[in-house]
């Protein structure tokens, strides 16, 4: 039996680990996504390897939709960073939520406009059909503002919004032209690096005071393909549960929260399939039973 649904795959945190397999698996399968970038991990994978971290954009930027989440995340410490901002380096220099989501556009329009520089200097161009609607997504928040036509001035005005301080946020934000966004349906997954990143903190403060703010709380970057970190931040739920949740939602739209880094490979072992294996079997499924998919700034 096929239903009448449109989902909207969401990818957050990119890019990063994982964010190839991702979008080798949309290209596969044939479908769009929006990805929510972080400019501290767009700046990591750029450092990185030059060559890759362009390429990915490309892939994302003519195929898929590009969403603004933050440039330091809330250095995942979100209640200090909705209610006072946060300190990005060892000055003290500290950010509010609206001025952190002002760096990451920047951070952004600078790496896309290197993309179109290389084209150009190639004799080609980009040409893109809809990259006109601002989206965000708030750092661990699911908060929504958005208009009911995407982009139209004209329509009304829909808001979901969590807690007093994510929503003030996320007003300010629809304020200056962004949609935000949250989502219906999250594939669980566990948050390990998130949890030791929370103990390097505490590790630092512990030796170092905290009134001594360390660069090292501020943008650390992991091997999230070494060995000893293959089983972390992996998916808890399987594609069939995931599936179930969408199908059950009573609603025609339906936006699908998942990460970059859980599709990462390496956990092809005991005869399980890779990861990517399950986000393909998911996509699949859904589009067996009618599941139409679009990116957000068509919602």
């Amino acid at each position: 039996m096929t239903v009448k649904k449109e989902v909207y795959l969401t990818f957050d945190d990119g890019i990063q680990a994982g964010t190839e397999e991702v979008l080798s698996i949309l290209k596969q399968t044939n479908v769009p996504a929006t990805f929510y970038l972080i400019g501290k991990h767009l700046f990591n994978a750029y450092e990185k390897d030059r060559h890759k971290c362009m390429w990915l954009l490309n892939e994302i930027y003519q195929n898929h939709s590009i969403g603004n989440h933050s440039y330091y995340h809330g250095n995942d410490e979100y209640r200090k960073y909705y209610e006072e901002g946060i300190c990005v380096d060892d000055t003290w220099k500290c950010l509010t939520v609206l001025q952190d989501f002002e760096k990451n556009e920047d951070e952004l329009r600078w790496y896309l406009q290197e993309l179109r520089d290389n084209f150009r200097a190639n004799g080609n161009d980009i040409h893109v059909t809809r990259k006109t609607v601002k989206l965000a997504r708030l750092p661990g928040s699911n908060s929504w503002v958005y208009s009911k036509k995407t982009g139209d001035a004209g329509s009304d005005l829909v808001s979901k919004l969590p807690g007093k301080q994510t929503g003030r946020w996320a007003t300010k934000l629809f304020d200056i032209g962004y949609q935000v966004f949250g989502w219906d349906v999250e594939w669980e997954m566990n948050f390990d690096f998130y949890n030791e990143a929370l103990q390097l903190k505490e590790d630092l403060y512990c030796r170092n005071g905290k009134d001594n703010p360390d660069s090292r709380l501020m943008n650390f970057d992991i091997d999230m393909y070494a060995n000893e970190n293959v089983l972390k931040d992996r998916l808890t739920e399987t594609w069939e549960q995931v599936a179930g949740k969408v199908l059950k939602l009573q609603k025609d739209k339906i936006v699908l929260l998942m990460h970059d880094r859980a599709f990462r490979r390496g956990m092809a072992f005991a005869g399980k399939a890779e990861e990517t294996e399950k986000l393909r079997a998911l996509i699949l499924y859904l589009k067996g039973r009618g599941i139409i998919f679009k990116t957000l700034d068509q919602y």
